[in-house]
């Protein structure tokens, strides 16, 4: 049980590390590769404000990087009702790739969205995801 919980903390710790102190140009890297997360929102993303769609593009990025399946992370805005979910649902090996099966959930004050989508990483370390 110890163990289990020290697992637990050991991700959070790691997911929080990534977040403030992964270097400027991997996560502009992670970011133009999770670009297509965002364009497979379609409308929603369009109300979203750039700092809510960067919210969500950095909780897929900690969840395919540190989380085990039917683990989730959520994410909040600094100036809106809007919040939403990443979880991941499975995970494969697919043509000698790690690939991961997300769940992403984008609520605001008038719709809520859901997007199921493969994110698999690449021979440089760069998540690209597909339907």
């Amino acid at each position: 049980m110890f163990a289990k919980k020290g697992m637990v903390v050991g991700k959070l710790l790691t997911a929080a590390a990534l977040i403030v102190s992964t270097p400027a140009e991997a996560q502009l890297r992670w970011s133009e590769s999770a670009y297509s997360i965002i364009n497979s929102f379609n409308k929603m993303f369009d109300r979203l404000s750039e700092g809510d769609q960067r919210k969500h593009t950095q909780a897929v990025l900690t969840a395919v990087a540190n989380l085990d399946n039917g683990e989730f992370v959520r994410w909040y805005s600094d100036d809106s009702y809007n919040h939403g979910i990443v979880e991941i649902v499975a995970t494969s090996q697919l043509s000698g790739k790690l690939c991961r099966r997300v769940y992403s959930t984008v609520i605001t004050e008038k719709s809520r969205e859901n997007k199921e989508y493969w994110g698999c990483m690449g021979s440089d370390g760069t998540w690209n995801f597909f339907r």
